[in-house]
């Protein structure tokens, strides 16, 4: 009897165990339901995996919760794997098929991922402004002011523009509250969240709240959303040309409509969640993209390369086949402080080859961009900052700020041109040093992005030097 007792409560552990054994794929041994969650690092789990990448290797697997993960931390595996079409699902978690329920851009998958492809180009003319709010703030304030309000109301606007044809005065209440929903809500999104795998989890008290909240924001986002649809389509209807995503997606459901066809994924309430991604996901990727080029470029460690930085922008490059100093820099910043470092898991949506194992369908398939970024087989000295090692253009494609393969951010080129922009015009104007006792290289804060803490910057104005 004692004998049977034993196998009956240890059987799901045996099963897992004897998975690893069949698969021969490394990886740390979990628990049974809970699988590694209880022994990830949940303020930092990017630190967890890496980790576990030196210990069992470049693939391994592991579960969050019921849901089997294979982790990527190979730059060949990785671009092999995420260029097939098998790889382009979504991980089955709550917040992709239970709140989003398979709607917008990040949480889709299939055909709806693929008819919501929509490739827009932004400009770089944010900058400017940033600028001149700079010069508002400063005056009103003095030289030392936190950067993120700022970048959050100019670069929000840009997406605001893009997305809806719209901007939002910074005093407005409506766009006060939309950008605090963005901030609060990135932030309680993170990938290792247990909601997103234990069921149970999600009746918690605070979990509760937490849910309660984002579905309460999601509901009355949608509703301001509506007023502003119902704005493009009058606009569109007394024959004003499709200036926005929301324009031309309205203008999409009208032909099929006239052409009698199916709308397919041109729903209402898709525009809804489509809208919301590429607001939420562009806005906060990009902002905090730049927060962490000028605190890095301002701190005290980095006074000569922003004196070279001056110098580029101020005369140009001398050595047009080399990349921009200004574009090194933001590379490896984003080498070493990856916005996304564990990017957006992938689903398998069937078998496929990870290296040298098969794995099934329903995976979830996780790229580990903060240990490819420091692999020492790639980088020499990974762990010091040397913007040098991106002067050379072919090195670029060794890490991944916007992901790879056929789910490759389609605002990666745009995106990359306005924190390029912003950054420049800043330079342009400005000698940036982060204020006394700040370390630059801080342990961030870790949602769905990796955000650096709260930190002010003086600003200084500076004069051109312009070499004959």
């Amino acid at each position: 009897m004692h004998y049977c007792k034993y196998n009956s409560e240890y059987i799901p552990l045996l099963r897992y165990i004897n998975i690893l054994q069949r698969t021969g794929m490394p990886g740390p041994l979990g628990l049974p339901i809970i699988g590694h969650l209880h022994i990830l690092n949940p303020e930092a789990p990017y630190l967890s995996l890496h980790a576990w990448t030196n210990l069992y290797g470049k693939v391994f697997k592991i579960r969050f919760g019921s849901v089997p993960c294979v982790v990527i931390s190979d730059v060949d595996v990785l671009k092999k794997v995420f260029s097939q079409e098998e790889s382009t699902g979504r991980a089955p978690l709550y917040l992709t098929h239970g709140i989003m329920q398979g709607n917008g851009l990040i949480c889709s998958e299939g055909p709806t991922w693929q008819e919501q492809r929509i490739d827009q180009n932004l400009g770089t003319e944010c900058g400017v402004e940033v600028c001149q709010l700079l010069e508002k703030k400063l005056s009103a304030e003095g030289g030392i002011i936190d950067p993120a309000e700022i970048l959050g109301h100019c670069i929000g606007n840009a997406m605001n523009k893009l997305i809806f044809g719209i901007t939002y005065k910074e005093d407005c209440k409506v766009w006060i509250w939309l950008q605090d929903l963005r901030e609060k809500g990135i932030r309680m999104m993170g990938v290792s969240n247990v909601v997103n795998f234990l069921p149970w989890f999600r009746f918690f008290p605070y979990n509760v709240r937490n849910m309660r909240w984002i579905k309460m924001g999601q509901v009355e986002s949608h509703l301001e959303y509506e007023r502003v649809i119902r704005e493009r389509e009058i606009r569109l209807e007394e024959g004003e040309e499709p200036e926005c995503i929301t324009d031309f997606y309205l203008q999409e459901v009208q032909k099929r409509n006239k052409a009698g066809l199916n709308l397919n994924s041109f729903t209402r309430n898709q525009l809804y969640h489509l809208q919301a991604d590429m607001f939420g996901a562009g806005t906060d990727t990009t902002v905090t993209s730049i927060l962490w080029n000028l605190l890095i470029l301002s701190s005290e460690g980095q006074n000569d390369l922003q004196k070279r930085i001056h110098d580029e922008l101020d005369n140009g490059r001398q050595d047009q086949t080399q990349v921009s100093l200004l574009r090194a820099a933001t590379l490896e910043v984003s080498r070493l402080r990856p916005v996304t470092p564990l990017g957006v898991p992938h689903g398998a949506l069937a078998s496929l080859q990870v290296g040298d194992w098969r794995v099934n369908k329903g995976t979830m398939l996780l790229p580990n961009h903060w240990s490819i970024n420091r692999d020492p087989s790639v980088w020499k000295n990974p762990e010091k900052f040397d913007e040098t090692r991106f002067l050379d253009p072919t090195v670029a494609f060794k890490i991944f700020p916007f992901q790879t393969g056929k789910r490759r951010c389609i605002g990666a080129d745009p995106a990359r041109d306005i924190i390029e922009g912003v950054l420049s015009h800043i330079l342009k104007v400005y000698h940036v040093e982060l204020e006394p006792d700040v370390d630059p290289w801080h342990d961030p804060r870790h949602g769905f992005t990796l955000e650096p803490q709260k930190f002010r910057v003086k600003f200084t104005k500076r004069v051109t030097t312009v070499k004959n």
